[in-house]
């Protein structure tokens, strides 16, 4: 009979990546490099359109539109608020949608100012108008199907057995319902 707290462990073969998951990384890493790549240079060509509509128009920002560190647009201050006549800061961003600059204000009496469209830049008109503009910003959408799982799982910690009955049978139907919504939403 041997002792085995005397016996050295056996030791575990060692890792040794293959060829082909080498070749897939260093595919992965120069696929990321040129999407990082794309983006900045799409931050930067927005930037340009930007200040060169800023240039046509005779509009002077106290900062251009410029590209950040995470490769971000950020967007041209045109004019700080002025408090004392009431108005508001205007940027100039870019809109993929329109494919042309527009014009964004924040409330600064808000807790969080939050800054959004107001209008497109074309003219100088625009900026003077949008200055005394707050932003409207869509209600947000509500995730129903979020809603029913939060409420059946509260539902789930009730002590009362015939309430728990209940919401178990609700918990059943919500389920069929969501189940119902995603495949009509998939057809």
């Amino acid at each position: 009979m041997t002792d085995t707290a005397d016996a050295e462990p056996e030791e575990a073969p060692a890792f040794v990546v293959p060829d082909w998951l080498v070749a897939a990384e260093e595919a992965l890493a120069k696929q990321r490099l040129e999407d990082l790549g794309a983006r900045r240079r799409r931050a930067e060509g927005h930037a340009l359109m930007i200040n060169n509509r800023l240039e046509r128009l005779g509009i002077t920002p106290e900062y251009g539109a410029a590209v950040d560190d995470s490769d971000q647009l950020r967007p041209a201050k045109l004019v700080g608020p002025d408090y004392e006549a009431g108005t508001y800061e205007v940027r100039a961003a870019w809109d993929e949608a329109s494919r042309t600059p527009t014009l964004l204000t924040a409330d600064w009496e808000a807790d969080r100012p939050e800054f959004g469209f107001v209008g497109l830049l074309r003219s100088a008109g625009d900026v003077a108008e949008a200055r005394r503009k707050i932003p409207e910003f869509p209600e947000p959408t509500r995730d129903l199907h979020r809603e029913a799982l939060r409420g059946t799982q509260r539902a789930i910690y009730t002590s009362d057995e015939s309430a728990q009955a209940i919401c178990e049978r609700i918990d059943n139907l919500t389920i069929a319902v969501l189940h119902l919504a995603e495949a009509i939403a998939q057809a």
